[in-house]
């Protein structure tokens, strides 16, 4: 596992960024994600056990009021 994806995706939202600055738009920070994976649970005697769980995704929206002075 890298960092270029997060990269990426922070390099993309800064460029989104400039250009609804120059464009005189409020700036919006979007962050899409998709989960999916296993969570193990301890169960004493039993051993550990697994639950699957996802896909998940949606839209994580940074707040960014105060960030650019009016």
């Amino acid at each position: 596992m890298t960092a270029e994806p997060l990269l990426s995706t922070l390099r993309q939202l800064a460029s989104q960024s400039v250009n609804e600055l120059k464009l005189g738009q409020t700036v919006t920070f979007s962050i899409p994600y998709k989960i999916e994976g296993t969570i193990w649970f301890d169960a004493g005697s039993f051993g550990r056990l697994n639950v699957g769980y996802g896909p998940l995704d949606g839209t994580f929206v940074l707040p960014t009021d105060g960030l650019v002075p009016r």
